[in-house]
């Protein structure tokens, strides 16, 4: 299993320079700072991660509209040390702290972010809380191996 890790780069940290922390946790906040505390419990965190409902940035489609299955989407990319980064938020609330308002996105399951978008970039949830987490293609093709043994 691997060891959870936050990778803290200047680019990220500064395209959420006016974004404030956010005080509350949510239940993956939660189950990542257990995670972080007790190794034990990465594998719940995994789980939630999976099992969760994730907005991603997108460049098209208007304000609030959701494509229809088996659509493709253009998710919003930052580059930071030349590696890509899928941008990842918990809530639709933390997506528009983090963007604006009428920023534009998708939501799915995580277990469907694995499957659609693959392992070969990083991506980072809840940039500009206190507990964001970065996942790297490693950590990527892990739980692409996990969705894929469940089916």
């Amino acid at each position: 299993m691997f060891k959870l890790t936050v990778i803290f780069t200047a680019v990220l940290f500064i395209s959420i320079s006016s974004y404030a922390e956010d005080d509350n946790l949510s239940p993956l906040d939660q189950a990542y700072v257990l995670a972080m505390e007790n190794a034990d419990q990465e594998l719940d965190y995994y789980n939630l991660f999976l099992n969760s409902e994730l907005f991603i940035p997108v460049h098209s489609y208007k304000k609030d509209e959701s494509p229809k299955t088996g659509v493709t989407f253009d998710p919003i990319l930052m580059k930071t040390d030349g590696v890509l980064v899928l941008m990842l938020f918990d809530s639709l609330e933390r997506l528009r702290a983090w963007g604006n308002d009428d920023m534009a996105y998708v939501s799915m399951p995580g277990r469907t972010v694995v499957e659609a978008v693959g392992s070969d970039i990083h991506w980072a949830l809840n940039v500009g809380t206190g507990n964001m987490k970065v996942f790297v293609p490693e950590e990527l093709q892990w739980l692409e191996e996990l969705v894929n043994s469940s089916k």
